[in-house]
């Protein structure tokens, strides 16, 4: 129904919100291909980000805040991501009922000429936004005074600080792409000065999930999740009434 509002005259269709949201898309979207960047936003941090729960297939397991940058004449002129609450846990454990055999999520994942095709869909988005093949993640080792520390470690403390070390990967990993991206979709001073620039903000949070065993890091989501909601229920109802 609402393509019946694309692209048309206002007088060819009857009076509906959809005109007005197409009318204010086509005056503010007129720079195809940094519009085209900032659509593969989205897709690109949610593979990196997003994950199967019990719930939901394709699951936001972090925070964003994606701010649209216009000028006063409403040109689109760049984009900027904050993110936060990565749930980093996923990366060392997943919940019994994704690797055990019954689901084959594994499996799934290896052998499913789906899950290829999104990756390559993902590397296609890498390419569109303007990141390089030389750009990749890099190992460091600890040097004190100049010499290499080696510790040796007893199982479980291997198991703990390799456990560590992967959430610490994932997290910094994660942080670099979206810093990555704010580098290559920011605006051109040149064009807007930063106190002219006029914003829209797109908040997409994650889910409220409520499981038989929960973790620290859903505790903190659904406390987050339900305080974004209260402020947004006082901010846009009770206080605007």
């Amino acid at each position: 129904f609402s393509k019946l509002y694309h692209g048309v005259k206002r007088a060819d269709n009857p009076p509906h919100i959809f005109a007005t949201a197409d009318a204010a898309y086509q005056g503010m979207a007129n720079n195809r291909t940094l519009r085209e960047k900032i659509l593969q936003v989205n897709p690109l941090v949610e593979a990196f980000g997003n994950a199967c729960t019990a719930i939901n297939d394709n699951s936001s397991r972090f925070g964003k805040y994606l701010e649209m940058k216009f000028t006063p004449t409403g040109a689109v002129i760049g984009a900027k991501i904050s993110e936060y609450l990565l749930e980093k846990s996923r990366v060392i454990k997943q919940a019994q009922y994704i690797d055990s055999q019954q689901c084959k999520v594994m499996q799934d994942i290896v052998s499913s000429k789906l899950y290829k095709e999104q990756f390559d869909a993902i590397q296609e988005c890498f390419r569109n936004i303007g990141f390089t093949e030389e750009e990749a993640l890099t190992s460091q080792c600890v040097v004190t005074r100049g010499e290499t520390i080696i510790r040796t470690n007893t199982v479980d403390k291997a198991a703990d600080v390799r456990d560590a070390m992967s959430k610490a990967l994932y997290g910094r990993l994660f942080s670099w792409i979206v810093n990555r991206i704010n580098s290559l979709l920011q605006p051109d001073i040149n064009i807007c000065a930063a106190e002219s620039c006029m914003n829209v903000g797109i908040l997409d949070i994650f889910g409220f999930e409520n499981f038989k065993k929960n973790s620290f890091e859903q505790l903190c989501i659904n406390i987050a999740n339900e305080q974004i909601q209260f402020y947004f229920n006082q901010h846009i109802f009770a206080l605007e009434q």
